[in-house]
């Protein structure tokens, strides 16, 4: 089968969308991810704990999940 032959046969099967689409949604998701890292960074409140909270984690004084629930409602404003 010649790559032309099996092009048609993917594109007419379907396959071809299906995973265009699949892409697209990840792309999505991909920018939605870092759009959202990136204001996360750039939050004020969050610049400003970030710091002490990484550090209590460093040293075991904190649990990543309890720094991570605190700076995320930091971010949100709670």
């Amino acid at each position: 089968m010649t790559e032309g032959v099996r092009q048609q046969a993917v594109v007419a099967g379907g396959v071809l969308a299906e995973k265009r689409r699949r892409q697209a949604l990840d792309w999505m998701w991909t920018l939605i991810e870092d759009g959202l890292k990136a204001r996360f960074r750039a939050d004020p409140a969050v610049v400003a704990a970030l710091p002490a909270l990484a550090a209590e984690v460093e040293v075991g004084r904190a649990a990543p999940t309890a720094a991570a629930n605190a700076l995320l409602q930091l971010f949100r404003g709670a």
